[in-house]
């Protein structure tokens, strides 16, 4: 009603003395200029609803103010923080990325005197790395050049500029709203020379559309994939809704392969499939592995369960989130032995083998920097005996991503009878 009320105000014409601007002064109170200077607007990238109280207390814990905060929810995602110490406000301001549930937080400092309605939140601090990038080009000037190319430079670390880094490392306000950039072409001394862009500390990003704010490889709703479906083309899609921010899984294949989903449930896909009219015929099943330790072996019952459900070659692939030896992990403590071998046992008694790989070590990595860093192989295909025996030549090949904490994984595979022609296929 009382919207309604002040739509039919705006649209009455307004009298002679309405029109008069009435004059006012009067100097801001010392108290409320240091309330706004200490203030914050953030809101978070999603159309998702989250817990209010659950974010402020996360947020409470990773920015520690010495003095505490104080957070004022103004509309949906969007909030105030109020500090109490310059220097705890100055951290929220210049430091991050921050997310709250892998959403993404923006952040506008607050002047008194903008409109809310006004305030576009579209960029944000990035540490970005610059790969591939000579030792003689590791200057203040080269970074500089590159985070005006990703956004705009804000910084970068002098005393890495002289260090053994890979990586050229400067930080750079990026705008979320358009898709990141993942490299550079870069011409000097007259030959051209590609770097690699990794954003660290990156939340939630659509592989599909390199846009931040939501995903591909789970959580979308069935609506969202539709949509992304729609921007790929000539792709059929098998999807199994998210339950909130877990689960969900996406598998595509092209219109001209002949598949049949055969089975699905929130940890799999399972589906027969023939590469050509004259193939045979063989299942593929898309696993996505339990995550907590204590749910672990859950992944080897199912691939045990669907072991049993045809008799064809058979293949196993995805994010299985368990490891076959403790080589395939680096850093924090190892995994448990038990664990490991109930897993690789669980593969093997169903004949299932890991087809081995070429390219990156790890298929995984928590994205973080130093001593934190965790990797691990969780990526990977499965073969049965009789898969290996009528594709003899596959081979997977661990992909580059400076961008996800999964990079892809490309299967390439003949059947037996096609070696000779050459004509293959990727998977």
């Amino acid at each position: 009603m009382a919207d309604e009320l002040m739509i039919e105000r705006e649209k009455l014409k307004l009298t002679k003395e309405e029109e008069e601007a009435a004059d006012y002064k009067e100097e801001i109170p010392k108290e409320r200029k240091e309330e706004i200077a200490l203030s914050l607007f953030g809101k978070f990238l999603t159309p998702s609803t989250f817990s209010t109280k659950a974010m402020k207390t996360v947020m409470q814990a990773v920015w520690r103010p010495s003095r505490g905060m104080v957070v004022k929810e103004l509309d949906k995602n969007l909030f105030l923080f109020q500090f109490f110490l310059k220097k705890d406000k100055d951290f929220a301001l210049d430091e991050g990325p921050w997310a709250f549930n892998g959403h993404l937080l923006i952040k506008k400092e607050w002047t008194g005197i903008e409109q809310l309605s006004d305030i576009v939140f579209d960029k944000t601090g990035f540490w970005v790395k610059a790969y591939d990038v000579r030792a003689v080009r590791k200057t203040r000037a080269f970074a500089r050049f590159l985070g005006d190319k990703v956004g705009t430079f804000l910084r970068c670390d002098d005393n890495e500029l002289l260090g053994t880094e890979k990586a050229l490392c400067f930080r750079a306000e990026v705008d979320v709203l358009k898709p990141l950039r993942r490299g550079i072409m870069v011409k000097i001394d007259g030959k051209a020379l590609w770097i690699k862009f990794k954003y660290l500390k990156l939340p939630d990003f659509c592989y599909g559309c390199e846009v931040l704010g939501h995903t591909v490889k789970t959580k979308r709703s069935k609506m969202e994939m539709e949509t992304i479906l729609v921007q790929l083309g000539d792709y059929h899609c098998a999807f199994v809704d998210a339950r909130g921010r877990s689960g969900g899984l996406a598998l595509l294949w092209d219109k001209n392969l002949e598949l049949t989903v055969v089975s699905y449930s929130s940890r799999h896909i399972n589906a027969t499939l023939k590469w050509h009219n004259q193939d045979p015929l063989w299942r593929f099943t898309r696993v996505y592995g339990w995550l907590k330790n204590q749910q672990k072996h859950r992944t080897g019952e199912m691939i045990a369960d669907l072991k049993t459900h045809m008799d064809l070659p058979w293949l196993v692939g995805g994010d299985l989130n368990e490891i076959f030896y403790h080589s395939e992990k680096a850093g924090r403590p190892p995994r448990a032995q038990t664990h490991i071998d109930a897993f690789r046992d669980a593969c093997l008694d169903n004949d299932l083998h890991d087809l081995g790989f070429s390219g990156c070590e790890f298929t995984w990595c928590n994205k973080r920097e130093g001593a934190e860093v965790v990797e691990g192989c969780l990526d990977r295909f499965c073969p049965s005996t009789e898969w290996s025996i009528q594709f003899p030549g596959a081979q997977v090949q661990h992909m580059d991503s400076y961008i996800s904490d999964h990079p892809p994984i490309l299967l390439r595979c003949k059947p037996r009878n096609q070696e000779v022609t050459g004509r293959g296929s990727r998977f």
